[in-house]
């Protein structure tokens, strides 16, 4: 097995072209899932250096679509083609991101991830960690867990780790849809929590 990692601007056309059509069909087989984009939002992150793929031996199996803020790397959507669901695979795209993180000396990486989804365990095992859960913004809603895991250690003190019971309820919404307006879609929902954003962890999320 050997795994290798391109972002979709580096690539050869051929390549690129292939790895883009590969995106846009994410969203019609994975929908449910992975949520959806219009193409637009590809395109701007693929031009923004924000869209790299994952090949097994030069074979396109996944993709991790990401955005940045002050303090943390935000995978908004990653997939991996169902016929390549290993644990490899999406291990390869999320420690790519934390590079990216690292690189960038941001102190977080974190995602949303539908409650209902298999998925959510995949997360656990790679070490992030719960934090709260909000309304999705489909017709017919489900819950949607925040995951994060912290990156590296801040220029000013120890590793940042977020507590699970600091603040009282009712925490203001925390922004997380990507900019330019091609991912507007992804419009912030209300938040909704049983364990509260920490102080610490509402500040990174939301600059």
């Amino acid at each position: 097995m050997t795994l290798s990692i391109e972002h979709t601007r580096d690539m050869q056309p051929w390549m690129h072209d292939e790895t883009m059509l590969f995106a846009y069909d994410a969203c019609r087989i994975d929908g449910e899932c992975i949520g959806w984009l219009p193409r637009v939002a590809y395109d701007q992150a693929d031009q923004a250096g924000r869209l790299f793929a994952l090949r097994n031996n030069g074979d396109l199996v996944g993709i991790m679509l990401f955005g940045l803020n002050a303090h943390s790397i935000k995978c908004y959507q990653i997939w991996v083609r169902r016929d390549a669901r290993l644990i490899e695979h999406g291990q390869a795209l999320v420690e790519h991101a934390e590079k990216i993180g690292q690189k960038l000396h941001k102190q977080l990486l974190s995602l949303w991830c539908a409650e209902d989804l298999p998925a959510n365990h995949f997360w656990k095992s790679l070490g992030f960690r719960w934090q709260t859960w909000r309304w999705g913004s489909a017709k017919q809603p489900r819950r949607h867990a925040l995951w994060t895991r912290p990156l590296l250690r801040s220029r000013e003190g120890p590793l940042l780790h977020v507590a699970e019971h600091t603040t009282q309820r009712g925490s203001p919404t925390t922004p997380w849809a990507p900019k330019p307006s091609g991912l507007a879609n992804l419009a912030t929902p209300r938040l909704n929590s049983t364990i509260p954003l920490t102080q610490t962890e509402r500040v990174l999320l939301a600059r």
